[in-house]
């Protein structure tokens, strides 16, 4: 299976900013290209304000289980980088914990995979 190139990724990123509705449609990992056990993240976090950033939907897009909630996937990285996904009630607490968790996600959807994860991808 071909992993995603950076065009593809760089496409999907501006559509996250764009608001485009074409991302989530997508049932392939946009991280590593993967079709199985995909998973849906809320881009944003789940808990706080889904119209930051994203109008009423919120964005949420397909991952695979491993880069979801794996070793290297993006919860980890955003405990690493100790951004809060828990609700509060202070709506600018709320949108920073967004607008993090959102900058965490692109910088992680731009890293390299492990050669481990590129092998099984």
């Amino acid at each position: 299976m071909a992993l995603m190139t950076s065009q593809d990724r760089t496409e999907l990123m501006a559509g996250l900013l764009l608001s485009f509705t074409s991302v989530p449609l997508l049932r392939r990992c946009m991280k590593c290209g993967s079709s199985g056990n995909i998973e849906w993240h809320h881009v944003c976090g789940r808990n706080h304000d889904y119209k930051f950033l994203a109008g009423e939907r919120g964005h949420v897009v397909p991952l695979c289980r491993t880069c979801h909630r794996g070793r290297w996937g993006i919860h980890k990285a955003l405990a690493q980088a100790r951004i809060d996904l828990h609700y509060t009630v202070d709506q600018n607490e709320r949108n920073q914990r967004a607008w993090r968790a959102f900058l965490v996600f692109l910088w992680w959807l731009d890293e390299r995979l492990p050669d481990s994860k590129q092998q099984t991808a």
